[in-house]
């Protein structure tokens, strides 16, 4: 059975954030009624993000926190892929804000901690765009590990996204 990705509108982001929108994404199993706020459900195919996969990746989020951000790892996925440095950060980071259009889409913040400047990001997330969306959540999931810890190890993420990378680009 797939699963939707549901965004929904808060008032408390509008709030709380100036003039951006807070968009909060969970999980929906199943035909529910469409809750009050929804913006958007998108149908994806489950994939290896089954619940059980996504409660042990959750909680082992809450026992040790935030993925660091690891160049070296960054730096082995862009020479395995062919990727420049840029497109690797973001691949390694998750895609932060892909979605964005602005040219400065990635927060201060973000873009330091990542060490990208913000014309690099923008050419990496233009070059990570024209991998459709559908194509990019496969990605993902082929790169997922059975052990959600993998995912805290960057070199295993590495090398399973440039495994996922180089089976997707020999598709037809």
């Amino acid at each position: 059975m797939p699963l939707s990705i549901t965004m929904l509108h808060t008032e408390w982001g509008r709030a709380h954030a100036g003039a951006t929108w807070d968009i909060a994404a969970f999980l929906q199993r199943g035909a529910v009624p469409r809750p009050a706020g929804v913006l958007d459900i998108q149908e994806v195919p489950e994939g290896r993000a089954t619940p059980e996969r996504l409660h042990r990746i959750v909680d082992e989020l809450e026992r040790v926190g935030p993925v660091p951000f690891d160049p070296a790892a960054t730096a082995r996925l862009a020479e395995a892929t062919g990727l420049d440095r840029a497109a690797a950060v973001l691949l390694m980071a998750g895609l932060p804000h892909i979605k964005d259009d602005g040219h400065n889409f990635l927060p201060p913040g973000t873009r330091k901690a990542l060490g990208v400047k913000v014309a690099e990001a923008k050419a990496a997330r233009d070059t990570l765009r024209r991998l459709p969306e559908a194509a990019r959540l496969e990605l993902y999931d082929a790169a997922l590990p059975d052990d959600p810890a993998g995912l805290w190890d960057p070199t295993v993420m590495a090398e399973r996204l440039a495994r996922a990378w180089k089976e997707a680009a020999a598709r037809p």
